[in-house]
């Protein structure tokens, strides 16, 4: 899983690296000249590895091209293979404003107040950390109840895992608020 798929339709570019490899490898003129019998004489005796060291250089510019664009495409991983590349869950950390000003209506957005229309971006949230397995965790804050978390008070919905349980305790605290 991506978090940007369509990067992955680059991926082909590798193969451009190997085709500039074999084109500048076979792009030389032989030219005749009194030293070439030596010349030749000591290439002939380091030819496969020379080629061996051509090959392990051009197979390293393809990885590199490869993992630039996997990097760029955004892997998401879990479990043990997450930890090992320094993958962690991420906390998401939502301020909600709860104050007057958001009742106003969007006409653009059905007639929905923009209140609700906040309300259904942290359920979309907490449902897409409910698909990313459940390893990520959310601290909602409403911002009436800044004051308080200010001076020390704990937020009543704070580090909670996104998984089933914890979006249906999101969806239950969602409902009650005004």
């Amino acid at each position: 899983m991506f978090t940007f798929p369509a990067l992955l339709w680059f991926l082909p570019l590798a193969g451009v690296v190997v085709l500039i490899h074999l084109v500048t490898m076979f792009r030389y003129r032989p030219v005749p000249w009194a030293a070439m019998e030596f010349l030749l004489a000591g290439y002939k005796r380091t030819r496969t590895r020379i080629l061996l060291r051509q090959l392990l250089l051009m197979l390293l510019r393809t990885l590199a091209v490869v993992v630039l664009i996997l990097m760029l495409a955004g892997p998401k991983l879990a479990g043990p293979l997450a930890e090992l590349f320094g993958g962690r869950p991420t906390h998401h950390i939502v301020l909600l404003d709860d104050s007057y000003s958001m009742s106003e209506r969007n006409a653009l957005q059905g007639g929905n107040t923009v209140f609700e229309e906040a309300v259904g971006t942290v359920r979309r949230i907490v449902q897409t950390g409910v698909k990313s397995g459940g390893s990520d965790r959310m601290t909602l804050l409403l911002a009436s109840r800044s004051r308080k978390i200010a001076l020390g008070e704990e937020p009543e919905f704070a580090e909670r895992p996104m998984d089933a349980r914890g979006a249906a305790d999101m969806e239950a605290r969602l409902q009650t608020l005004e």
